[in-house]
């Protein structure tokens, strides 16, 4: 059995992992379906560095081993505050959290 857990490694060790692999900055909170379409689109050996999101419903290790289980994923890193990188699922992630609240208001 594989423990994809061994894909998370620290943010100066995926500097060193892969020169052509594509960079993806992420949140992971939720883990979205069209984010990891999107992603896996990219290829095989894809790097995602976890950024922190606005209000974070899991912690980052959590969101880090989300993002280590999908099978193309070579490495998974976790960032600090400091980390500047566009994070293309930022409005994906603002969509759907919009929707369970209007959906929680509706019950």
């Amino acid at each position: 059995m594989i423990d994809t857990r061994d894909k998370i490694v620290s943010l100066e060790d995926v500097e060193q992992m892969c020169e052509n692999c594509p960079v993806v900055a992420a949140y992971c909170d939720p883990l979205l379906p069209e984010v990891v379409h999107h992603w896996k689109a990219l290829g095989r050996n894809v790097i995602l560095i976890i950024v922190p999101p606005p209000d974070a419903y899991l912690e980052p290790r959590a969101r880090a081993e989300l993002g280590a289980s999908l099978s193309f994923v070579r490495a998974v890193a976790i960032a600090g505050e400091d980390f500047e990188h566009p994070v293309e699922e930022a409005e994906a992630r603002e969509r759907f959290i919009a929707y369970v609240r209007e959906r929680a208001r509706q019950s």
